[in-house]
């Protein structure tokens, strides 16, 4: 899978969007994140038999104001550490298989 994602901002919310048009709001009042509407907007389709690349930018245009700027990083900071989680995972179960097969071939 390959996502780029770009978080940006309008009066109410920021908004987190897809190159595929997939699109997820979060409430500026609120500030919250749950996972599953995360996984079932962004992750759902992850592969899991490789590297997922996933590319998240910040709109500088929409994002102004160093508290803005610093959510919208924290923001940006939960999905490339569940990029990386589900990416750590593909690897172990990638050499789990890898080491079948040499013992198979043996």
């Amino acid at each position: 899978m390959k996502r780029t994602l770009t978080i940006s901002m309008d009066k109410d919310n920021y908004i987190i969007e897809s190159n595929d048009s997939r699109k997820m709001l979060v409430s500026r009042n609120t500030l919250t994140l749950k996972a599953k509407d995360i996984f079932e907007s962004f992750f759902s389709d992850a592969s899991l038999k490789e590297k997922n690349e996933l590319n998240v930018s910040i709109d500088t245009k929409s994002v102004v104001g160093k508290e803005e700027t610093k959510l919208a990083g924290e923001i940006k900071s939960i999905f490339d550490s569940i990029n990386s989680k589900i990416n750590s995972n593909i690897q172990v179960v990638s050499t789990s298989n890898e080491d079948e097969n040499k013992s198979e071939s043996i």
